[in-house]
């Protein structure tokens, strides 16, 4: 056996280490792609659980889906013009609240 340097084996045993998860993650990844793949159709099948009416948003989806900021969001709770509920540690926004406000209905 020749002589090697210091840390040559580590790093050769890092290198087989790096190989080994590439491979193990590529598979993963692999059957969580042809698990989602309708393999008659050759296209993505739908998820599936059904996407149920939002009964209310945080204060994030309430910014994404009014396309209004987050200070605009909060000055209009402040005003009164937008209803928040804070249930635990988190605020929400009811839907019928956010769709009156961006229907003109205060």
């Amino acid at each position: 056996m020749a002589a090697m340097a210091r840390g040559q084996s580590v790093n050769r045993n890092a290198e087989s280490n790096r190989q080994f998860f590439a491979t193990a993650i590529r598979s993963i990844f692999d059957c969580r792609c042809l698990a989602s793949f309708n393999q008659k159709r050759g296209v993505p099948m739908p998820s599936e659980k059904p996407d149920l009416p939002k009964i209310a948003y945080s204060i994030r989806e309430a910014c994404h889906v009014s396309s209004l900021g987050r200070t605009t969001i909060y000055n209009h709770i402040a005003a009164g013009r937008l209803r928040a509920k804070r249930i635990g540690g988190r605020v929400v926004i009811p839907a019928e609240s956010l769709h009156a406000l961006i229907g003109g209905q205060e």
